[in-house]
Order: structure tokens, then sequence, then C-alpha cells
């Protein structure tokens, strides 16, 4: 994908110009193709046009290398805008370290078929994953609750956490320990940590969080916005409360609650 965006112009110049090559060869070959030629010669044309106003615009440019030395990848409107299997498919099943979500319920996480199977697997590989829950007993959860309309959020996060919990009973003990979960009692953000790539979202007063804007990030420098969410979620870790046996209880839904799925 970034190679595509760095040579954007010229594949759109190249087959603009292919174009317009075989419609001159429509319009000289001994019986000529009129319409067929006009075509592609002038969608060749349109094409080389756009890719050389767009070469010649410092603005562009200066935007595009902007993003680029600030480490974003990808920019999405909404977080419902990336394509959902890339969540488990790509990024979780591509960790080859660790894997950090921090977020308020992880609520698609837990409700993902892809889940289950893919994170037993890494945590049985010895991939470091780490669940944050905005913890449902918090103020913050209560005030969040207020905002995010449309369904009981603390009740919410503590069915996903009952769901990711009985993944946990699953695994040996030995994998047990790449596999934990968290609660944290702060301002909610969303942040995918896989390896290198960090996918940031901010939650919006007034929307689902799904509807969240997005960004794809990786390492460029010390300076860059993945260095940024890095450190906030470092930040978060060192606070963040690990949920064991002995506390479990306490964030659970009540027993006749409790279900395998959401």
């Amino acid at each position: 994908m970034t190679f595509l965006r760095q040579h954007s112009l010229v594949i759109v110049f190249s087959a603009g110009l292919i174009l317009t090559l075989v419609g001159l060869l429509f319009a000289i070959w001994p019986r000529p193709h009129a319409y067929t030629a006009t075509v592609l010669m002038s969608i060749g044309g349109s094409l080389i046009a756009a890719s050389v106003t767009t070469y010649l615009s410092p603005v562009t440019e200066e935007v595009y290398q902007k993003f680029l030395s600030m480490g974003v990848q990808e920019v999405h409107a909404s977080r419902n805008d990336i394509d959902k299997h890339r969540w488990c498919k790509e990024w979780l099943a591509g960790a080859n370290e660790k894997c950090v979500m921090i977020g308020i319920a992880h609520n698609e996480w837990a409700r993902d078929d892809d889940f289950e199977p893919i994170l037993l697997d890494r945590a049985r590989q010895k991939i470091r994953i780490r669940v944050y829950f905005l913890d449902p007993t918090s103020d913050v959860a209560r005030n969040r609750a207020k905002e995010d309309t449309g369904r009981e959020l603390v009740i919410t996060i503590k069915k996903s956490i009952d769901v990711m919990w009985k993944i946990r009973n699953k695994l040996e003990e030995e994998a047990k320990e790449y596999f934990k979960l968290y609660v944290y009692s702060a301002t909610p953000v969303g942040t995918t940590w896989a390896d290198s790539v960090i996918v940031a979202s901010h939650y919006l007063p007034a929307f689902p969080n799904l509807t969240s804007p997005a960004l794809v990030l990786k390492p460029v420098s010390s300076e860059d916005m993945y260095t940024v969410y890095a450190r906030n979620a470092k930040a978060i870790e060192e606070r963040a409360l690990e949920l064991t046996e002995d506390n479990i209880d306490g964030y659970l839904p009540s027993r006749e609650g409790s279900i395998e799925r959401l």
C-alpha cells in the first residue's frame, strides 16, 4: 500500500501514456476504430494531465511528506471504515512480539469469530497479548455511559471481560502468562498496538465508538505520532490493574447475565 501511494503518480502517468499509445494504434490501424481510439486517447490524456498537475502541486507534495514524516500511513474518518477483518487477521495474527489493545469495552473484538482461535494461537506461540478495559466500576465509565447511548456500557464492558476471561481459561497455565486482562481508569482512548503498528482512534462524546476517526501509524522518528501514542499506551499500562482470580468476580456480570458470546 505504501509503495502504491509513493509511486501513484508514476503509475497514473504510465497508465495514461499506455492508453494514449493504444488509442493511436487503433486510429492508424489498417481498419481504423475511430470510436475506440477516441475513448482510449481521451482517458489516457486525462490521466496524464491529472498526474502532471498533481506532480506540479507543491501543496500536495508538502502535505503528503508531512504525513509521512509523522508516521501516518492511513487516515480514516471513521474507525468503522477499516476492513473489519484487518483487526484479527492482519494486526493480531501478524503480531510476532506483542499486541496491546486499549479501549473501552472491546465489544467488536469479543464478537469477532476470528478472535478466539487467533488469540489462542498467538498466546501459545508466546506472543504477549494485553487487553485494557475501561474500569466498569469507575466514575469515568459511568460518565462515558451517559455519552455512549444505544447500549448499557457498564454491562457491555463486563460481558466483554467475561468473554475474554473464558477464552483465557482455555489456555494452559504457561500460555496464560502471555494473555492478560486489565482495567484502567482514565480518559478513554482506542489504541491497538501490534509490534510496530499502532491503530489509534479518539472517542467522540456525541457519537458511537465505531465512528471515531482513526490513524494507522508506524515509527519513523523519535518525535512522530507513533511515539506519542506509544508513550500514552505505556503510561496506561503502568497504572492499570491486572484482573486475576482474586478480583475477577468484581468485574463480571451477574451469573444470569454471563454469556459465552455477546
